[in-house]
């Protein structure tokens, strides 16, 4: 019994003592774990962890991954920890990714972003490392650090053929247009439907026409054009008249081939006759009645476009019709061969009254507009619509144009700081940008000969429309929310033609800016000056900006490259000034540990409080007199430091020795014997003292 005993205790004393050994399972997974993945399309898998109760402050994830036959894949951080990079000596065929900054806990929390496309049909396996592999995933608990990774859990996939489109059909050629008032009611209704892509898939064609809210019958016909099933014409046939003056409801839905789902309500017929200005009594038309009656500045035909002649009795022209969708304007064609026109009644942007980009400025008042007939007000200057969606008969291959086209990162432009600054990327191509400091991606598609249906950044989990811009006279975007430090996998997507599409991979690393602390108590020095000065070409500095720390003793600049020191000055701390530095990136954000102000005659301040401060200036004199030996060279990160731990060990020695009588003297020694081995002169013995500073 007292065995059992003894047993029972000893059980219980470990479950109190040993805690540690059962740590909640850490996992990896990746979500989907399986399913079908497109041939040549872009796929985002998601690799989540879970702490299962138990928190982490970082962790690092290895995943192998088998042929993609040519295609791409990589691996960003999803935000789960404040900084991520790319461990060093990645194996091939293995991603490699390390996140830390933050306590986070919880399951199922979304660590990275897998992006593949395969360009070969068949399996594709991505294999998570357990921390038993080389290299090893691992997982770390807060705040001990220890590796607390218990569990992965891979993926596998099959790549089959398909369509990469995300974007829906849509509907263009309204007839009558959406909110026209003032319908024939004997009249059909027709649209067309278009995809650009995969084209429609109109078995899954589905319209209803309500008047009153119940449903009008009509009978309905679909005629193809062409025979790739991107644009069929529908006819609505209501089987009766509809109802004069009372609202008609239609509803469209349809999916294209690739799976994307349009569905799109439009009505018209919805004014009394009194607000048309109906012909009835002798009423005269709108378009001859001299009444600006649609409210948009212009009167009558021609002046008017919603006057298709000075009998039409609808002054009135639908946002809808402008621009289908919204940000890839559906050009009516006169021609078969492609050619862009404004025909079939649609109304020019910079004609149509209405705010199209959204920057507050309307038609000719916004900058977009080259004239009345420009078709897109996103537009600077002469290029009426760089985004546009052509009818076209012509067949183009995406093989054929990646023989004759194709775009690189020698075409991107890459600018900080609203565009007052152009950047490179390295050699690996990686762009550095500030913390907080707007980055504009910018293309040249010079290079290809037909059409952009879309220009996009992707940029980590997000994505930014490009629009062509005069003044750089490229497709460009301002990203305006890098408030987060790490580095993230870019790539801008040009799509052309009928299905080409160039992707141009790159990496935007954005950078911490400089921080100013208190050396004593590592406290941030807020309201700090921080002066930056630029060496000119007579080799003098000149003052070029001053800015003040924020509230977390942050600052940072971006600059031509070039030559500058930095002057830092805050109450209480002593000022401080570094020898001159290159500048090779256009940012400037380097740390300082302020040293608290001592007054070495203030005879309410201790000796060795004294001495302390002395070890420091000291050191930090030492150092200077390092770097500015090699002005204007880079200063180098990691410093001697014999001069300034000897400099401590001299102080420490002497302090027996100090006092007030002879402390300025002593500081003279201290401050002005380095400046000595600058001396052309060879000297005599230095004694002991100089020993110990070398």
């Amino acid at each position: 019994m007292l065995k059992y005993f003894r047993a029972t205790l000893l059980i219980i004393f470990s479950l109190i003592f040993f805690r540690a050994d059962f740590v909640s399972a850490a996992t990896f997974y990746l979500e989907p774990a399986s399913g079908d993945l497109i041939r040549g399309c872009l796929t985002n898998i998601t690799l989540r962890l879970s702490t299962d109760g138990a928190s982490s402050n970082g962790a690092q994830a290895y995943v192998d991954y088998s042929s993609l036959g040519g295609g791409t894949i990589n691996i960003a951080g999803a935000g789960l920890f404040s900084t991520y990079a790319t461990p060093p000596g990645v194996p091939a065929s293995t991603l490699g990714i390390y996140g830390y900054g933050g306590v986070t806990t919880g399951n199922g929390l979304s660590y990275a972003t897998i992006r593949v496309r395969s360009n070969t049909n068949g399996p594709l396996t991505l294999t998570v490392h357990p921390n038993t592999a080389d290299p090893a995933s691992k997982i770390a608990e807060h705040p001990s650090s220890n590796d607390i990774l218990t569990s992965v859990a891979s993926g596998s996939y099959t790549v089959i053929d398909g369509y990469c489109e995300t974007q829906p059909p849509y509907l263009s050629d309204l007839n009558p247009v959406a909110d026209k008032p003032n319908h024939p009611v004997g009249q059909n209704i027709l649209f067309d439907i278009r995809d650009a892509d995969s084209g429609v898939n109109i078995n899954t064609l589905s319209v209803t026409v309500k008047q009153n809210n119940v449903d009008v019958p009509f009978n309905q016909t679909a005629t193809a054009h062409g025979t790739d099933s991107k644009w069929y014409s529908i006819v609505i046939d209501p089987t009766s008249d509809l109802t004069p003056e009372l609202k008609v409801v239609v509803t469209v839905a349809v999916n294209d081939k690739a799976g994307n789902t349009m569905t799109r309500t439009y009505q018209f017929n919805d004014l009394t006759c009194s607000q048309l200005g109906c012909l009835a009594g002798g009423l005269t038309p709108q378009c001859r009645d001299s009444i600006d009656n649609d409210g948009d500045g212009r009167i009558d035909f021609p002046a008017d476009a919603g006057c298709s002649e000075a009998d039409d009795n609808n002054e009135f022209i639908s946002s809808d019709f402008v621009c289908e969708p919204p940000l890839a304007c559906s050009v009516a064609t006169t021609t078969t061969g492609g050619e862009q026109g404004t025909g079939g009644g649609v109304t020019p942007q910079c004609a149509d009254g209405l705010d199209n980009d959204g920057d507050g400025l309307i038609d000719l008042a916004d900058l977009g507009c080259a004239n009345n007939s420009d078709n897109n007000e996103y537009v600077f200057g002469e290029l009426q619509c760089p985004i546009c969606v052509a009818t076209t008969t012509a067949v183009v291959t995406p093989s054929t144009i990646a023989e004759e086209e194709g775009l690189s990162i020698k075409d991107a432009r890459f600018f900080l700081a609203n565009r007052s600054v152009e950047t490179v990327p390295n050699s690996a191509n990686v762009v550095e940008t500030l913390r907080g400091v707007p980055l504009t991606v910018a293309i040249d598609i010079k290079s290809i000969s037909d059409q952009v249906s879309d220009a996009k950044l992707l940029l980590g989990d997000k994505s930014y429309r490009m629009f062509y811009d005069n003044g750089l006279k490229l497709y460009a975007v301002d990203v305006l929310d890098l408030i987060e430090a790490g580095a993230s996998n870019g790539a801008i997507v040009i799509e052309h033609g009928i299905s080409a599409q160039e992707t141009i991979p790159f990496t935007v690393a954005t950078l911490s800016k400089g921080k100013i602390i208190g050396k004593d108590d590592a406290k941030p020095v807020a309201g700090a000056s921080v002066t930056l000065e630029q060496r000119s070409s007579a080799g003098k500095y000149v003052s070029v900006s001053t800015i003040k720390t924020n509230s977390d003793g942050e600052y940072g600049f971006v600059v031509p490259n070039g030559t500058y020191r930095i002057s830092v000055k805050s109450d209480g701390f002593r000022n401080e000034q570094t020898a001159g530095f290159a500048v090779t990136n256009h940012i400037i954000d380097r740390a300082f540990n302020l040293i608290t102000a001592v007054n070495l005659l203030d005879t309410n301040v201790s000796v060795a409080d004294k001495a302390t401060y002395i070890t420091e200036v000291a050191g930090e004199q030492a150092g200077k007199i390092l770097d500015s030996a090699n002005d204007p060279a880079v200063e180098q990160t990691a410093r001697q430091t014999v001069a300034p731990i000897a400099l401590g060990s001299a102080v420490v020695a002497t302090l027996p020795a100090l006092s007030m009588l002879n402390l300025l003297s002593y500081l003279r020694f201290l401050f002005l014997q380095p400046v000595f081995l600058f001396g052309r002169k060879k000297r005599k013995k230095w004694g002991v003292v100089y020993n110990a500073l070398t």
